[in-house]
């Protein structure tokens, strides 16, 4: 019986341990979202959505200025790549996200 609640605690254990954690893959996703909120109704209507994106942590020297919110200090930006499939006229949409993921510091057309 005692080996019963030694396994039961551990399967607990782990359980536990296994919900708490989280993965990339749903950080990526709320990245994206954020992005996407952050878009106006034109830029949503281009066909963009949060499937068609890819999040990429990139350095802020290799963005130009003028593309970022000016009072931004941080050494490292999230880039979400919003691609337009239906449209070429536009190109890519790249929304920046600080080193959090939680704010909107530029968007531009690529």
């Amino acid at each position: 019986m005692k080996k019963i609640g030694i396994y039961m605690g551990i399967c607990i254990l782990l359980i536990s341990v296994y919900g708490c954690s989280s993965s990339d893959e749903t950080t990526s996703t709320s990245k994206n979202m954020v992005a996407y909120n952050a878009l106006n109704e034109e830029e949503q209507s281009l066909t963009i959505s949060p499937s068609n994106s890819t999040v990429e942590k990139i350095s802020v020297k290799d963005i130009p200025k003028s593309q970022l919110d000016e009072s931004y200090d941080g050494k490292k930006v999230y880039a979400v790549t919003f691609s337009d499939t239906a449209n070429t006229k536009h190109g890519d949409l790249v929304v920046y996200l600080d080193e959090s993921g939680k704010k909107v510091l530029g968007k531009v057309f690529k």
